[in-house]
């Protein structure tokens, strides 16, 4: 009998223990801290506070901590082995911050939702606390865009307004840093732009230039 699954993957290693259960819980408590972080950052701190608490429901920790591993979210790891996650299916219906949330219209070809704007600053906070949490030392806002261009081609569900905004937010950081660029009214204009079609066509560098500019000078941008 062969206990290796199509991945080459032992099925023996999918158990709950504790100690995968201690590693879990920490695994989510450092991604929290970092994700509240950002948000504080980005003056949401009680959407810091509140982010992801359905990952200490029952259905969304016991399956991670089932797929638990080091390198790679455990719901990636339960998808590649069964095809689909309970854990997400709950996971992406009791939080705002995650694009899949704002679908609907199923049977006649999906509507993709506009996401407000508070949910997609907790977004870039997600995928900012989730990268820094699994990259560790070797993380870099360079490397962070780098992983959005590449996943971007992917998200066929993300709204084209919200997927530009996080376009634009990544790429001003990688040029601008940290400092400048946790400013709110900078990135609400990136959202604005986002959303306005009359920016479409002004080259992101101008928008960059504007907004740092505002942000040097002390004042809100705007369209």
């Amino acid at each position: 009998m062969n206990d290796n699954n199509d991945n080459g993957t032992n099925n023996t290693e999918y158990k709950i223990t504790l100690k995968k259960c201690l590693l879990h819980m920490k695994a989510i408590i450092k991604h929290k801290l970092y994700v509240f972080q950002y948000c504080c950052k980005v003056g949401i701190p009680l959407q810091g506070l509140a982010h992801d608490l359905s990952k200490f429901s029952p259905v969304e920790f016991f399956e991670s901590v089932k797929y638990y591993n080091k390198n790679d979210s455990p719901i990636n790891t339960c998808k590649k082995i069964n095809g689909v996650s309970m854990a997400w299916l709950h996971h992406k219906s009791s939080n705002k911050h995650h694009y899949e949330y704002w679908q609907d219209n199923f049977d006649s070809g999906t509507t993709h939702l506009l996401m407000p704007f508070k949910y997609a600053l907790e977004m870039l906070c997600d995928y900012l606390g989730a990268s820094k949490n699994y990259m560790g030392k070797n993380f870099t806002y360079d490397k962070e865009y780098e992983w959005w261009i590449n996943k971007q081609v992917q998200a066929n569900a993300l709204h084209p307004q919200i997927k530009e905004f996080i376009s634009l937010s990544l790429g001003y950081v990688c040029i601008v840093g940290e400092k400048a660029f946790f400013d709110k009214n900078t990135l609400y204009y990136f959202y604005t732009c986002a959303l306005d079609d009359s920016q479409k066509d002004v080259p992101r560098l101008n928008k960059y230039i504007y907004a740092y500019h505002c942000y040097c000078n002390g004042y809100k941008p705007s369209i």
